[in-house]
C-alpha cells in the first residue's frame, strides 16, 4: 500500500507508545504515594492526579525535587497528549504529488499549532522527553517516602 508508513516510522511509534505507558504508570505511582488514594480506585485523568499531588507538596517544606519531578512529568504527558491526539496530515509538493506524512498537533493549554513529520527522528523526540522525565524517579520515590506525614 503506497500510504504506509515505514518499518522505522512504526518501530518508533511503537518505543514512544511504551514510553508513554511507563511514564504515566510512574508519574501514577509516585502520585498515589503522596496523596494516599487506592491507586485500583482511583480512575481520573493522570493531570488530575498529578495537580493533586502538587497542592499536597505545597506545605511540605523539602518537597522541592518530588514537585520538579512531577512538573517535569506532566509536561512530557502533555506533550504526549498533544502527539497521540494529533491529526494526521499527508504532505503534498507544489504539484500536488504526495511526498510524506505528517501530524497536525492542534493548540492545547500552552501549545500552538505545530506540525510534525512522521519520521523516525521527530517521533524519537517526543519519545526522549518521555524517557528523560523518567529519570530519577526511584530517588523521587524514596524522597516522597521521607516526606509521608
Amino acid at each position: 500500500m503506497p500510504d504506509e508508513l515505514p518499518d522505522t516510522v512504526l518501530i518508533e511509534l511503537g518505543r514512544l507508545t511504551w514510553s508513554a505507558i511507563h511514564l504515566e504508570d510512574l508519574t501514577d505511582s509516585l502520585c498515589h504515594f503522596v496523596v494516599h488514594r487506592d491507586p485500583r480506585e482511583d480512575r481520573r485523568p493522570i493531570g488530575s492526579k498529578i495537580t493533586e499531588a502538587l497542592r499536597e507538596l505545597r506545605d511540605r517544606q523539602s518537597a522541592q525535587d518530588i514537585e520538579a519531578w512531577l512538573v517535569r512529568a506532566r509536561e512530557a504527558l502533555e506533550s504526549r497528549n498533544a502527539f497521540l491526539h494529533s491529526v494526521p496530515l499527508v504532505l503534498l509538493n507544489e504539484r500536488g504529488q504526495k511526498v510524506g506524512h505528517a501530524l497536525g498537533e492542534m493548540m492545547r493549554r500552552n501549545r500552538q499549532y505545530f506540525e510534525r513529520r512522521m519520521t523516525a527522528t521527530a517521533i524519537r523526540e517526543v519519545r526522549e522527553e518521555l524517557d528523560a522525565a523518567c529519570q530519577g524517579w526511584r530517588e523521587t520515590l524514596t524522597l516522597a517516602a521521607g516526606e509521608r506525614p
